[in-house]
């Protein structure tokens, strides 16, 4: 059975250009699933600063504990923390993570912990944490109305393209 290329490639053209927008779907999404994630850590790590008495390095590690991006960089700035002790956290995580998904607020808190009262950092984590959840409440429905809209347009184009090159 002989299938001619032109069917073949009207079909491969038009999957191309549903995977495309499905994946702009997928790429908007995980800049929510990022922000969410750190909405989950900066409590616990506010929780960790207050009730343990760890180290910043320490506490930090001790709260990134799945394998997800932020918690890589958290796990990051705490080796880089215990290698280079003199470093500032805020120098370290613009190094680590020089575009800042959280519009520099993350960037800022890193800042403050790196110097002030226990009370002072305390305060950093908890304003970040307000502005991180607020950020990631907007960005998933952002994230679930423009991640529909590209999957749509993806497989409406994709249809578009075969039904053309057919």
């Amino acid at each position: 059975m002989n299938v001619a290329p032109g069917p073949l490639l009207a079909v491969f053209a038009g999957l191309m250009c549903a995977l495309a927008g499905f994946r702009q779907s997928f790429s908007l999404e995980s800049r929510s699933r990022s922000l969410f994630r750190w909405s989950e850590l900066l409590p616990h790590l506010l929780l960790v600063m207050q009730e343990s008495g760890l180290s910043l390095p320490q506490a930090l590690r001790l709260c990134a504990t799945e394998d997800k991006s932020p918690d890589k960089l958290l796990r990051d700035v705490a080796f880089h923390l215990e290698q280079e002790p003199l470093l500032s956290p805020g120098a370290l995580f613009e190094r680590l993570c020089p575009r800042d998904e959280s519009g520099g607020v993350l960037t800022r808190m890193m800042m403050r912990l790196g110097s002030g009262t226990m009370h002072q950092r305390c305060q950093a984590v908890e304003q970040a944490t307000r502005e991180i959840t607020l950020m990631a409440q907007s960005a998933r429905d952002k994230a679930r109305k423009d991640a529909s809209l590209w999957r749509t347009l993806g497989l409406t184009g994709g249809i578009c393209l075969t039904l053309l090159l057919l």
